[in-house]
C-alpha cells in the first residue's frame, strides 16, 4: 500500500516492491493520507504487521534494497525490515519523533 502524509495528489508512486508499504513525505495519487503527526504510529503499525516499509522523501525512481541488512538509509530514503521495530520505536521516542533525527539515529547505529 502507499500511504502520503500530504493531502496533495500531484505525483505518482511507480515503485513495486511486493510485501511492502511505502510512506511518502511528498503528495502522490491514489495513496492514503495519514496525517504526519501520526506518521511514526503508521510506520510501526506496517512493522508490527511483518511488512517491510519504505519510507520516500522525494519520488525516485529505483531504489535497490539488501534484504539481509538491519535497515538502509538513504539520501532520499529509508528502508525497514519487520525486525527493526524496537530500534525503530527506541530512535522515535529519543528524538522526539522527529523523521530527520529517527533517520540520523539509524544511521549512526548502522
Amino acid at each position: 500500500m502507499i500511504f502520503s502524509f500530504t493531502e496533495d495528489a500531484t505525483s505518482e508512486v511507480i515503485l513495486g516492491v511486493p510485501h511492502t508499504d511505502i510512506f511518502c513525505f511528498f503528495p502522490t495519487s491514489h495513496s492514503i493520507h495519514v496525517p504526519h503527526s501520526q506518521w511514526w504510529k503508521a510506520i510501526a503499525a506496517s512493522l508490527r504487521l511483518k511488512k517491510e516499509v519504505l519510507i520516500l522523501e522525494e519520488n525516485l525512481s529505483e531504489i535497490h534494497v539488501n534484504s539481509n541488512a538491519r535497515w538502509l538509509v538513504g539520501d532520499k530514503f529509508l528502508w525497514l525490515p519487520p525486525r527493526s521495530l524496537s530500534v525503530f520505536l527506541e530512535a522515535t521516542h529519543q528524538n522526539s519523533y522527529s523523521y530527520l533525527l529517527v533517520k540520523a539515529s539509524l544511521v549512526s547505529r548502522n
